[in-house]
């Protein structure tokens, strides 16, 4: 493994460790034979799935940011199948993909602000999970930057002398 990757494989592991550790008070445990991340998803998604396809223009706005929020995992599975292919898959534009991600973080931290006046008591889970998506955006974006100053470190003539000469 290359530590390029490092930080983006971080990234991911936190990712994963979030899904097995409690992320609200009241939610399941994974002792009780429930994986807390995956209720955290279904929570999160239901209000919108709830909705007949005619009426999702009654999606309230919490609804709809509930649905992105959970809908925001794709990325990060996305993120994997980048991370893990790196060099040989080469993302399409890093600098999007890592503002994607940054979008992200601050969709899925909007979880913090009170719903109904009450502020949800956040457990391990839902930090890790948050902190994920900042994480994999740094390191996305230096992945990239290794790879482009590497590329263009190893075309200077100097570099190619010291190769050379390595021989």
């Amino acid at each position: 493994m290359r530590k390029e990757k490092l930080p983006a494989l971080l990234a991911l592991l936190l990712f994963f460790t979030a899904w097995f550790l409690p992320v609200e008070a009241a939610s399941s445990r994974l002792s009780e034979g429930v994986l807390p991340g995956v209720e955290a998803f279904v929570v999160a998604i239901g209000p919108a799935t709830w909705h007949r396809f005619a009426e999702l223009d009654l999606i309230t706005l919490r609804e709809l940011l509930m649905a992105m929020s959970a809908l925001s995992n794709l990325l990060m599975l996305y993120s994997l199948v980048l991370v893990l292919g790196w060099p040989r898959v080469r993302l399409i534009s890093p600098y999007k993909h890592s503002m994607q991600l940054w979008a992200a973080f601050v969709l899925n931290v909007q979880w913090i602000w009170p719903r109904g006046g009450e502020f949800l008591d956040l457990r391990a889970g839902y930090w890790l999970w948050c902190a994920s998506f900042a994480l994999a955006a740094v390191a996305v974006r230096r992945l990239e930057r290794r790879r482009a100053h590497g590329a263009a470190g190893d075309a200077t003539p100097e570099r190619r002398a010291v190769a050379q000469a390595a021989v």
